[in-house]
């Protein structure tokens, strides 16, 4: 009887760029993230990825007379896992200084 199971190792590789593009949002805007450089683990149809995320992020300015730009490039860190075509991400952007406020990590 054959086994159902099979015992798999785990693949570990350092990457470019690994095809993903996840959107993510906080309370005054969102970003859209690719996956940039990162180290992966994949085992079977799993692939859990930790590394950095080139993104855009949209955020509404509501400041009073001097305004950002709505759309700025931006480097954020964090984790990726994936099952089959399904991603989750937890991604860690740092918010820049503006006029109005300073900057700060957020989570998103």
């Amino acid at each position: 009887m054959p086994f159902l199971f099979k015992a798999q190792p785990v693949k570990t590789e350092v990457t470019m760029y690994d095809g993903f593009a996840m959107i993510g949002w906080l309370p005054n805007g969102g970003f859209l993230n690719f996956t940039g450089p990162n180290i992966n683990f994949t085992f079977a149809r799993q692939k859990l990825v930790i590394g950095m995320l080139p993104s855009l992020s949209y955020l509404r300015d509501e400041g009073g007379p001097t305004r950002n730009a709505p759309i700025i490039p931006n480097l954020s860190t964090g984790i990726t896992y994936s099952f089959d075509w399904a991603a989750v991400q937890m991604a860690f952007y740092y918010d820049n200084k503006t006029s109005t406020q300073d900057g700060r990590w957020l989570v998103g």
